[in-house]
């Protein structure tokens, strides 16, 4: 058996670049990357079509994207300084209910002006819930070095972390129910929800703060587009003797002895498939923690994950316009967030979207975030009901039949009707159509159902043992959200936590001060000090 590799990585969403880049970069290990579609980045790739049309599919945007914040810093270090940000004009989110229309700015002290201005009644409550959003993310750095040190010490954080487990792993509708009066005030500061995918009802206060946090201090774009994650992490993989290879289907790790020693996979070449079997040391798993348990292994482990339901999936609709939006609705890169009712819980099910009721979506624009577009773009993006399309579960993806594309195209057409009715003529700007369903996410992400942010953030999932970068079978790790927190940059710390633990035994004590120190060479004497704390560990203040 010969180790062709020190560790293969399955999946090249963010998480498992991440991992991969870090594993090469700060371990100078080689890393082979395996992808199953032809387009490496998982939800963070980019796609084009004719009339120079370009969109993402999962970047709207990010927060946290400054020198000395957590997500920027490693970033940086695994695209050696090559990835570069642009900030989203301010108001980076807008929040348009039936009626009341608020506009989310950078800073804290600006948003709790802002609140407090329009619901003076409710000053106390909005002072407390701006501590607790802070309590919440000290609290995230515990559970975050609990999963990324080595156990024996691992244990103090997570000693800290359950302590405090009832009030921040309670429902964020409970934590807002108890804490305001105000049912408008409570509804719009519940506006993002969108950002974690399942209703307030069910997600957990720590998750609703975390992505709060994350955007406090504004929005931000990949400068050139979403393509240039993937496209500046990549050569640094390269850099130690990695590969990253697309249009590989991983079907088994192989298990000897339970220790995790190589992978068996196929991948197409032209029209046929070459069946490959290679061995590493490590095993990184970045396709979701139920493939990995219930599908890649022959004998599968830990059945109660299958507990956790109620996967967040979407439709999403990518518009190509005949003109800049940006005069003509005075927009300026910010995201709309429309809602027809002040019940998030009710509109979090969204199941009468196929007949063409719409109780939510949001609507973004591209190009006017990623400066270097020419061809302007918008996409809508609305929560809908996997079951609604599960009718057309066993076709492929642009093999779907006739029904299913007037199924479609009515859902289009309902929408951009509904966006008309607050952006006066926004449907006549609009040449290029296409549509994306819960079974294009479930085809590409390969993840059932089309689980767009992987495994709910429910209180049950965050109690769950098996969900963190080590498993129970020796050299096979985790990676990416289910590891940590969901969205972008919670994969990321994902990555950056399996590959804390993969690289060292030390795990993050040692990959931390590396990273660091690189970052102070790599940016020169300039160089503004990163992401420490005094105590010298990982601030994730607005991480998520």
């Amino acid at each position: 058996m010969k180790k062709e590799y020190d560790s293969i990585v399955i999946g090249s969403g963010i998480g498992g670049l991440s991992t991969a880049a870090l594993l090469s970069k700060a371990y100078n290990q080689k890393v082979l990357v395996l992808e199953k579609h032809w387009t490496l980045g998982g939800l963070t790739h980019e796609f084009e079509r004719e009339g120079n049309y370009s969109w993402d599919v999962g970047v709207h945007y990010l927060g946290a994207m400054e020198a000395g914040e957590l997500p920027y810093d490693i970033f940086d270090y695994i695209s050696d300084g090559q990835l570069k940000w642009d900030k989203i004009n301010d108001p980076y989110d807008i929040f348009w209910y039936p009626d009341l229309k608020f506009g989310a700015v950078s800073g804290a002290k600006n948003l709790k002006a802002d609140l407090i201005k329009q619901f003076p009644e409710e000053q106390k409550a909005i002072n407390q819930y701006f501590k607790d959003i802070q309590k919440a993310v000290n609290w995230g750095r515990d559970r975050f070095l609990s999963i990324s040190l080595p156990k024996p010490v691992a244990s103090i954080p997570k000693f800290l972390a359950k302590r405090k487990e009832d009030f921040f792993l309670q429902s964020a509708q409970s934590y807002f129910d108890s804490h305001f009066k105000n049912n408008q005030l409570k509804s719009l500061l519940l506006s993002q929800w969108g950002d974690y995918g399942i209703a307030p009802s069910k997600a957990v206060f720590w998750v609703h703060a975390s992505v709060v946090a994350h955007y406090m201090e504004g929005a931000y774009y990949p400068k050139g587009g979403a393509k240039k994650i993937a496209e500046t992490i990549v050569p640094v993989i390269k850099r130690s003797g990695g590969e990253c290879l697309t249009n590989c289907e991983v079907g088994e790790i192989i298990i000897e002895d339970n220790k995790a020693v190589g992978v068996r996979y196929r991948q197409r070449k032209g029209k046929r498939w070459v069946h490959r079997t290679v061995y590493a040391s490590n095993i990184i798993s970045n396709v979701g923690a139920k493939n990995t348990f219930q599908s890649l292994l022959r004998a599968p482990i830990h059945p109660e994950i299958n507990q956790l339901k109620g996967e967040a999936t979407a439709i999403t609709i990518y518009l190509g316009l005949k003109e800049n939006p940006a005069s003509k609705f005075n927009v300026n890169g910010g995201n709309f967030w429309f809602f027809e009712d002040y019940n998030h819980n009710k509109m979090a099910t969204n199941q009468e979207l196929i007949n063409g009721n719409i109780d939510m979506c949001f609507l973004s624009f591209p190009s006017l975030k990623d400066r270097s577009k020419t061809a302007h773009t918008a996409e809508i993006v609305a929560f809908a009901p996997y079951e609604a399309f599960q009718a057309w579960s066993d076709t492929s993806w642009q093999n779907r039949g006739e029904s299913y594309q007037t199924l479609k195209n009515k859902i289009a057409t309902a929408f951009l009707a509904y966006i008309d009715k607050k952006l006066e003529g926004f449907s006549d700007m609009v040449s290029f159509v296409e549509v994306s369903t819960p079974l294009s996410l479930e085809q590409f992400t390969n993840r059932k159902g089309g689980a767009m942010y992987g495994l709910p953030c429910t209180k049950e999932r965050f109690q769950m043992e098996c969900l963190q970068p080590r498993t129970s079978i020796k050299n096979l790790y985790l990676s990416g959200g289910d590891v940590f927190m969901l969205g972008v940059c919670g994969a990321l710390l994902g990555g950056l936590a399996s590959a804390s633990l993969v690289g060292s035994k030390f795990g993050i004590a040692s990959l931390f001060p590396k990273i660091m120190m690189e970052l102070k060479k790599q940016r020169g004497a300039n160089h503004k000090e990163g992401a420490t704390t005094k105590k010298g560990i990982p601030k994730l203040e607005t991480s998520y």
